[in-house]
């Protein structure tokens, strides 16, 4: 019955079991013209959490361009599931892999402190993403101008979003103004005061924002508020307070 529908119903019908895996996973080998939006959704993302993750990946999925990677949307680097482990070795060892990632919209990597040595061997090894992500998902840790350098990295970004920052300001690192910040700006989980909070470093004569949202967002001092909301004065467009805390 299904085979015999056009196929933009049979996608439908497959987009609406999106959530099924044991489902999808029987239709892909029902019919030709079923596996290709089965797969859409089957390797949608996935979930690194340890060195064993990366190899069974490697060990399942051939390289390619043309192969399962390229249906992956979602890559999420899970760096303290299995401890601060050493993601220098496993990426080393499979390039041709991370290079399938083709088609990458949205990358997590939590935490992140861009200069510390594992994080670089992470980021060199997906140095081909920042023309394909939108989204960016990060716990930054570490020195806050680094954090900006590497979402500089993604020039189409859409969507940031930014929890628990742990960061400090190097005064021997020289700030660069040129910075653009665009798009939608989420934080979570955060303090903003007269400190090197997030939102005075994301706060520059470029920053234009369109929607913000802050969620569990302790304001302590008012002042890098009202900074960053008149650096996006001519951009914003919308702000949402989720159980944000002000104080006097």
């Amino acid at each position: 019955m299904l085979l015999t529908l056009p196929q933009e119903t049979v996608n439908d019908v497959i987009a609406h079991l999106h959530s099924d895996e044991r489902a999808l996973q029987s239709l892909s080998v029902v019919a030709k013209r079923l596996t290709e939006e089965c797969r859409r959704y089957l390797f949608a993302s996935i979930h690194i959490d340890s060195e064993t993750k990366i190899d069974d990946w490697c060990l399942a999925i051939p390289p390619g361009e043309d192969e399962l990677s390229r249906y992956v949307r979602l890559l999420d680097f899970d760096t303290w599931s299995d401890g601060l482990w050493c993601l220098s070795t496993p990426l080393r060892e499979h390039p041709a892999h991370l290079y399938s990632f083709t088609q990458v919209e949205q990358l997590k990597i939590c935490p992140l402190d861009p200069r510390n040595h594992k994080a670089k061997d992470l980021l060199e090894s997906l140095g081909h993403l920042p023309s394909t992500v939108r989204s960016i998902y990060i716990r930054p840790a570490g020195d806050y101008l680094a954090t900006l350098n590497f979402l500089a990295l993604f020039p189409h970004l859409e969507t940031t979003i930014i929890t628990s920052p742990l960061i400090y300001s190097d005064p021997g690192v020289v700030d660069p103004t040129n910075l653009l910040h665009r798009g939608d700006l989420i934080l979570k989980v955060c303090r903003v005061d007269t400190g090197a909070n997030i939102l005075s470093c994301l706060t520059r004569p470029t920053t234009c924002y369109r929607r913000v949202g802050l969620g569990l967002v302790k304001v302590d001092n008012p002042t890098p508020l009202e900074r960053f909301f008149e650096a996006c004065s001519g951009s914003l467009e919308s702000v949402q307070f989720i159980s944000c805390f002000f104080g006097e």
